[in-house]
């Protein structure tokens, strides 16, 4: 809601990690910020399965998240970067411009 009510960003929020790859087909972010624990998928997996599809795999990913142990970053997430939770609306925008540009 704080990155909407600027006016420079229009965001959308999916809470089942089923439905996120169809979710990003249909909204085409430019990024996509992402959590380690979700209800049905895991963060994890949903970046396996970008990585795979030819219309997602170039979409930049952070890691949104409080739950996070240092060598899951080394071994698996190396290549991304990380939020902690909990976190400040200009760190989010700062990630932002930072990726983007």
């Amino acid at each position: 809601m704080n990155l909407e009510a600027g006016g420079e960003y229009i965001i959308k929020v999916e809470n089942k990690g089923s439905e996120a790859l169809e979710t990003m087909r249909q909204f085409k972010p430019d990024m996509v910020f992402l959590d380690i624990i979700m209800p049905d998928v895991d963060g994890a997996q949903i970046m396996k399965n970008m990585k795979e599809d030819e219309e997602l795999k170039n979409i930049p990913i952070v890691f949104l998240t409080a739950l996070l142990k240092e060598n899951e970053i080394q071994n698996t997430f190396s290549k991304h970067k990380f939020l902690s939770k909990p976190v400040t609306t200009e760190e989010v925008i700062g990630y932002i411009k930072e990726t983007l540009g």
